[in-house]
């Protein structure tokens, strides 16, 4: 376990579960949303196509205005740990998620996600939501109208405009 936190959700039952030593502060707070984020987004989405799409989800939507751990802080992360983050083609592939640090896919797929959610809204993501990663990248060009490397450069460029 890289950290002293871990969650887990379950669906079905419309619980999470969460275990953390201390202290309790606004990263358990944050932590507890993401997994009840996972029950909200799978009783209305499904479940969803990838890991990328489905942990990235659960944090994209955490709010600014009561935690410290929402969009803004994941875009910011995302633009100083740029050069550690891999082609966002790997990430959304299952077979390579669980290759890469924990908490660099977590907020490298969040940061994309709040800023695909902002910039196109909601309908294009829904879409996408139940695509599996050998399809992921097809998928993303027809919903999107433009390729995940080019959706990539926009990100990254958006991020790293928030820092200056």
């Amino acid at each position: 376990m890289e950290s002293e936190r871990a969650g887990k959700a379950y669906p079905e039952t419309e619980s999470v579960r969460a275990t953390a030593g201390p202290p309790l502060d606004d990263n358990l707070f944050s932590l507890l949303s993401h997994e009840v984020n996972h029950v909200i987004e799978q009783n209305t989405l499904g479940r969803p196509g990838t890991a990328f799409l489905g942990e990235g989800l659960a944090s994209a939507v955490i709010s600014d205005r009561f935690h410290l751990r929402g969009k803004t802080f994941q875009h910011d992360w995302s633009a100083s740990h740029d050069a550690e983050i891999p082609a966002l083609s790997n990430l959304t592939d299952d077979d390579q998620w669980d290759r890469f640090n924990q908490q660099m896919t977590y907020a490298a797929s969040a940061s994309f996600l709040a800023y695909l959610l902002e910039v196109n809204g909601p309908a294009k993501l829904k879409q996408l939501h139940p695509v599996t990663s050998a399809h992921f990248q097809e998928r993303f060009q027809q919903i999107y109208g433009r390729s995940l490397a080019e959706a990539e450069r926009e990100w990254r460029a958006f991020c790293a405009a928030r820092r200056r």
